[in-house]
């Protein structure tokens, strides 16, 4: 068995080995999940023609596709889904709404490249998270909206491996290589230079809506916060103020009732905390 294990851009999912060992490969793959503690891994393996977390919707004139879950070759979506899914849009528009932590950088660049090649629109939508590989899957896009509670995360290529120091420093070296090509396609989309892209994936970057938006990672904030009329707001305020103790006033018996309380569970607290 090749003794390097990658799992590139991502915080949890794994992807697959380099060489697989003769081993049958869906039992290759259950004890990777067992020996790595990872039962609802090996659970996903199993399983893996249940739901894809894929979805594919005709609206109008546009296809819009949902990515909903880690993409990996083992579990999750991978890149043939997403051909597969382009293939049938048959040139339309397509609205990519993205959902996902990241996962199997390999298999997002295959996504990537489909995006590009695919003769009608692509834009995509941040419909919650867009983290790790799912954020170069964004930048492909002709443009990206994210709501307004969205996040989008940017980090280095991680993985592990086991060997010697040679092992070690190669597997440096790839991982180093994929971390500068992903930041090559973050200085494209947002306009700034290598070194402040590589800067941001140092530090693991989490942004909500209005700071990708000011770093240039997304294009519009799609609001899904529904304001209420101006007399409803006040209405609210006044209720809630009158709700508001005066310090000192003497309390009510209600609101004494509910301060013993408060006071109590204080006191169990502190309780539980000195005993464990």
């Amino acid at each position: 068995m090749n003794k390097m294990l990658i799992k590139p851009l991502s915080g949890w999912p794994l992807m697959g080995m380099v060489v697989m060992n003769k081993l049958n490969i869906g039992d290759a793959k259950s004890q990777i999940a067992a020996l790595a503690d990872f039962g609802h891994l090996a659970d996903r393996f199993a399983n893996k023609a249940g739901d894809s977390g894929l979805n594919v919707k005709n609206i109008g004139n546009e296809v819009h596709i949902y990515i909903d879950d880690d993409i990996s070759l083992f579990y999750g979506i991978t890149a043939k889904m997403i051909t597969k899914a382009f293939e049938k849009a048959d040139s339309k528009d397509v609205v990519l709404h993205i959902n996902c932590a990241g996962g199997d950088v390999m298999q997002a660049r295959g996504m990537v490249s489909t995006i590009v090649a695919y003769k009608g629109k692509v834009t995509a939508v941040i419909d919650g998270l867009c983290a790790s590989a799912a954020t170069f899957i964004a930048c492909a896009c002709a443009s990206v909206a994210m709501n307004d509670g969205g996040l989008f995360m940017v980090h280095n290529a991680s993985g592990f491996c086991w060997g010697d120091h040679i092992d070690m420093n190669k597997q440096a070296e790839i991982l180093l290589k994929i971390t500068n090509t992903i930041a090559a396609d973050y200085a494209a989309k947002t306009g700034e230079n290598l070194e402040a892209m590589l800067a941001l994936m140092d530090a693991e970057t989490f942004m909500n809506a209005d700071e990708a938006l000011a770093a240039g990672f997304i294009d519009e904030i799609v609001e899904t916060r529904h304001e209420k009329t101006v007399e409803a707001k006040n209405k609210g305020k006044l209720a809630f103020a009158e709700n508001v103790v005066d310090e000192g006033a003497e309390p009510e018996p209600l609101q004494t009732s509910l301060r013993q309380k408060h006071m109590q569970a204080k006191a169990m607290q502190l309780k539980l905390s000195v005993n464990a």
